[in-house]
């Protein structure tokens, strides 16, 4: 049923109707499937994650498939053991690389990209910045921009 509805409102979305915020859906075993991402990113050295890979991935599809980005990041970023891993995953770095961080963004991004294409993401700002206590017009504007670098740094400062 989960499914259908972000089915339905990427339909709408493509069709030019504004999906809001609010109409996005994330269930139970969506929250789960995030935690447990963020949690093993966040816990894990690069080398045993690279042991489960298949892992990562397929559980990554699983949210990609039924997760909109914008309540993907409030479910890490509104609790406060999923931002600390956040920003764990963010502050690992080998040999001065952030070999974490680089490809958590890249998945990210790659939905940003694929929602705002759509349509999909700006209507859906201002209720996701609302629930995140933070100005819209900034994040509307690195959207439109498609500067999700900057859209990332300032929800996550």
């Amino acid at each position: 049923m989960k499914k259908l509805l972000f089915c339905i409102s990427c339909l709408f979305a493509s069709l030019g109707f504004a999906v809001e915020y609010k109409d996005l859906t994330l269930t139970n075993q969506d929250r789960e499937n995030i935690h447990k991402l963020v949690k093993t990113l966040a816990t894990k050295e690069w080398y045993s994650l690279l042991k489960r890979k298949g892992e990562m991935e397929s559980l990554g599809e699983k949210i990609r498939k039924n997760v909109h980005p914008l309540p993907f990041l409030a479910c890490i970023l509104g609790d406060a053991e999923r931002r600390r891993y956040l920003y764990e995953i963010r502050e690992y770095t080998f040999m001065t690389r952030p070999v974490k961080w680089n490809p958590f963004k890249e998945g990210l991004f790659g939905r940003l990209d694929h929602m705002h294409s759509r349509n999909n993401l700006v209507p859906s700002i201002p209720g996701f910045a609302k629930e995140l206590g933070v100005n819209p017009d900034c994040l509307i504007q690195y959207a439109k921009a498609k500067n999700w670098n900057k859209f990332l740094e300032y929800i996550m400062p």
